[in-house]
This record gives C-alpha cells, sequence and structure tokens, in this order.
C-alpha cells in the first residue's frame, strides 16, 4: 500500500513503489509487470527493462498507430479458442516487432510482443457503448445548451463543426454542428479487439492472455473496498488517519477473503457474504436478552462450520461474545 497526494499521476509512483516492495520483503530476481493501458508508458517500459525486469501491459487498441491497425484488423494468424460445448469464445494471434522508445531525448530501441484478440461478446458491449455516445452527440447537437463543453467526454469526438450554404455544400466557415461519421466508422473497426504488450517475447501468446486477465481478481478486490468497505473517498487530512483508515479497511478484506476462499470453499461471492453478515441482527427486547430477527443460507453454513447456534431465537450477551470468538 503507497499513499501519494491526489493530483499526482501513479506513473511517477510505480516503478518507486515496486523498488520499496521487493526491498522490504527481500524479493530478489525478475519481476514482471502486469498492469492495465495506465501504466503503460514509456518511462514505466524503460525502468522495467533497465533494472532487468519485464511487463505485460494492455495498450489502447483506437489510439494505435495505423500500419498496427492493419495488422489487428487482419484475418491472418488468428487461432480459434473454444469452450467446452465446442463454441468459439475468442480468437487470438501475436506477432514481434521492434519499437523505438524516448526517454530524457535518448532513442532506445525495444523488442515487443503483441498479442490481439477478438470476442463477439467484447464487440457487442463496445459497440453499445459507441451507441449510448451517439445518442449523446445527437442530443447536443438537437439541444447545445443542454450540456457544458466538459459534461460531453467521450462523445466529444463524434461532433465535428462544418458549414452548409444554399446548394448544400460545404463552406469554409464552420458553423453547423454535425456527427463526425468518419470518427464512428473508424472506431467501429475496432469493435471486439483487445491488445497486450509485453517483453515477454518468449512467453506463449496463450500464457501472456491468462496473466493479464488475472488483474479480474485485483479490480474486484478493488471494487470490495470502494463499494462495500467504503475505502474511498478519503475524509481525511493527516496521513497517519489516512494510513489508518486504509489499514482497518484492509484487514477488513482480508477476513472477508479469507471467509470466501478458505472457509465457505468460494460456495457465495464476497456481496453474498457481506448481505449476509449485514442481515443477522438482534434487538434487545429486555435486559441482557436479545431476539434474532433475521436468518440466511450464509449464517446457517457458518453456523454449521463453527458448531454455533445461530437459529432465529433469543441469546444473551455470553452467548452472542461465543458467536463472535468463531
Amino acid at each position: 500500500m503507497n499513499i501519494y497526494p491526489g493530483n499526482e499521476k501513479e506513473n511517477g509512483h510505480f516503478t518507486k513503489t515496486i523498488k520499496e516492495l521487493k526491498s522490504k520483503n527481500k524479493i530478489k530476481g525478475k519481476t514482471v509487470f502486469v498492469a492495465d493501458k495506465g501504466l503503460n508508458t514509456q518511462e514505466n517500459v524503460y525502468e522495467a527493462l533497465r533494472n532487468g525486469h519485464g511487463y505485460i501491459y494492455s495498450q489502447t487498441v483506437k489510439g494505435a498507430k495505423e500500419e498496427l491497425k492493419i495488422l489487428i484488423e487482419s484475418d491472418l494468424g488468428f487461432e480459434p479458442i473454444y469452450n467446452d460445448y465446442g463454441e468459439e469464445k475468442y480468437k487470438i494471434k501475436e506477432y514481434t516487432d521492434d519499437v523505438i522508445i524516448e526517454i530524457d531525448k535518448k532513442k532506445y530501441n525495444v523488442t515487443q510482443k503483441y498479442v490481439i484478440t477478438w470476442s463477439k461478446k467484447y464487440a457487442e458491449k463496445t459497440a453499445y457503448e459507441r451507441k449510448k455516445l451517439i445518442t449523446k452527440a445527437k442530443s447536443f447537437i438537437k439541444n447545445p445548451a443542454k450540456y457544458k463543453k466538459d459534461q460531453l467526454g467521450a462523445a466529444a469526438k463524434y461532433l465535428k463543426r462544418v458549414a452548409i450554404d444554399k446548394t448544400g455544400k460545404e463552406v469554409k466557415d464552420p458553423t453547423k454542428l454535425v456527427l463526425n461519421t468518419a470518427n464512428i466508422d473508424k472506431d467501429s473497426r475496432m469493435d471486439g479487439f483487445y491488445l497486450i504488450v509485453t517483453s515477454e517475447i518468449h512467453m506463449d501468446k496463450l500464457d501472456i492472455f491468462k496473466k493479464y486477465h488475472d488483474l479480474n481478481d485485483i479490480e474486484e478486490t478493488f471494487k470490495v473496498t470502494k463499494t462495500f468497505l467504503k475505502v474511498r473517498p478519503v475524509y481525511l487530512q493527516r496521513e497517519e488517519r489516512i494510513k489508518a483508515h486504509l489499514l482497518v479497511a484492509y484487514k477488513a478484506l482480508i477476513i472477508l477473503r479469507l471467509l470466501e476462499n478458505k472457509i465457505l470453499k468460494e460456495k457465495y461471492s464476497y456481496s453474498q457474504i457481506i448481505n449476509g453478515l449485514r442481515e443477522y441482527q438482534c434487538a434487545q427486547i429486555k435486559p441482557n436478552l436479545y431476539f434474532f430477527f433475521s436468518y440466511n443460507e450464509v449464517i446457517e453454513k457458518l453456523g454449521e462450520i463453527s458448531k454455533s447456534n445461530v437459529k432465529l431465537e433469543t441469546k444473551n450477551i455470553s452467548e452472542i461474545r461465543k458467536l463472535f470468538k468463531y
């Protein structure tokens, strides 16, 4: 865990954090960094290779150079990957190329492997997301006063200004706002494609793909800490209090993951466990006597594992403390 000012990008702290982590835990040897495109910078690539490490990063497809887009779109080299029912899950291909990165006005030659995948499911997702942006762009054309400029977001690239005379021809003075169909068509060509770049040119493309998508588990963990454990936003100023806040959240996360993976053997999701625990409530009906009025499958399973009586009935303080002990 590392904290830094909110107005600073994480890129500059990435390599520093890794060095501190390895030093503190006496980790030696090569480390392969796996991250999304937010950390795919020339500086991070250079630092990894300079220190004898490697990387597996995603890279934007829509922002790729035209020659790379041609390779991505080509059907040549794709290998279909099927599920247990013989249905195509996705298709995958790879190629290796030399690229030049520039650091402090010095140029370095780097050999990278590109792993390209395409799936129907992802194509449908990206097409749906673009459709929403086009709808927003059309709404802006119809009523520009409805949005402030900074509210358009990604929809702005689907707009352009033109001027049309009485004959219907475009003229030099751009006054009319219209859809930028060229950008829409350009983006639609990339629907369903995903691009991963790596220094590990001898690693199998399927292993690279799997290692990168292991990030989903980490992303899910961030979702748990933000949504359920309220780690963000942080309403604190002093560094020691921020760290204390994060420490409590991460301890809660560890307990949750132990419950999910070790105790309940992945039978229930983290959301089922959290909601199940929160639903198990009681009300005081007289001094030292509480009535439990909520009960669910997660609580029942935890009671079975710990040999505890968790049924809906009255309990005194000592019996409740016994439950907390488990």
